[in-house]
């Protein structure tokens, strides 16, 4: 490729760069009016809990009330019962309740810690933080970040913690998780399968797009935009095309190259500050 047709490209980025900041204004108001419409459902839904809340209050109250009245009529010493003494254990029932509770603890394990297991009591499980409970607040997110006509792409891995008689012995294995960030309004969505690297996962996540996604050179990515019909364009991530010209520093051809490269990220940052400045005076006004 010529250094007229990359100077080109860059150039053309440029301007759509800045055409769509004319829309960045449009996007931020409907977004507001979206997350207006999720405050007013929140409100209704602490209006209820408050009324269920004072109910509750009621009836802790009635319940009070009650056990003070049962409470006077057992002081009275000719209605109280007096609960009878357990008659005392044998040698033989002591000796069998320790060596129960002996291999009760054999049995649970823990280091070898005296203590009493009661196993007879109910055991009640509570999900501290329900998976559903974030899932209409990440759909809407998801929403709004494809909404942008520029997204960026990238993943990372982890480790995640798995069973190890169905991973070879091993209690962990490498996992990603991947990120899309909207270009002009900056919101970012995470999505995860399991920790898969399967190039599937990244070709349901932008099934349908439209617009241009900027990746690095991980084949999905070149995949989704092939199979759009035209309607996904897939840019380099500018960094890593960089990187050979970087090679190259001290070339006169390379260096301009690398010049006009950063350009659109100065203009980036001139476009922040100019947006901000613009925001601060637009709340200054209210």
């Amino acid at each position: 490729m010529g250094k007229d047709m990359i100077i080109k490209i860059l150039q053309d980025q440029l301007e759509a760069s800045n055409a769509t900041i004319l829309r960045l204004n449009i996007t931020i108001q409907n977004m507001q009016s979206s997350f207006d419409a999720t405050a007013a459902d929140l409100k209704t839904t602490i209006a209820n809990l408050e009324a269920l809340l004072q109910e509750r209050d009621a009836s802790l109250t009635k319940a009070k009330n009650q056990m003070r009245g049962l409470s006077k009529l057992t002081e009275k010493k000719s209605e109280r019962q007096k609960p009878q003494p357990p008659a005392p254990k044998t040698e033989e029932e002591r000796q069998s309740e320790q060596e129960r509770k002996a291999a009760e603890r054999k049995a649970r394990g823990n280091n070898g810690a005296r203590r009493n297991m009661h196993f007879e009591m109910e055991t009640v499980f509570h999900d501290a933080y329900p998976a559903g409970l974030f899932e209409s607040p990440h759909k809407a997110m998801r929403k709004a970040v494809k909404e942008d006509r520029h997204l960026c792409c990238d993943e990372t891995h982890h480790k995640i913690l798995v069973k190890a008689d169905d991973n070879g012995g091993k209690g962990s294995r490498k996992g990603y998780i991947r990120a899309i960030v909207a270009a002009h309004t900056g919101l970012a969505c995470f999505f995860y399968d399991d920790g898969s690297h399967s190039e599937d996962v990244i070709l349901n996540e932008l099934k349908g797009y439209e617009g241009t996604i900027q990746s690095d050179g991980l084949k999905a990515y070149k995949k989704v935009a092939a199979q759009s019909n035209g309607k996904m364009l897939r840019l380099s991530c500018l960094q890593q095309c960089k990187r050979d010209f970087v090679d190259m520093k001290g070339n006169p051809d390379a260096d301009e190259i690398l010049s006009l490269t950063n350009q659109p990220y100065v203009n980036e940052h001139l476009h922040r500050r100019m947006h901000s400045a613009n925001s601060s005076r637009t709340a200054g006004q209210n």
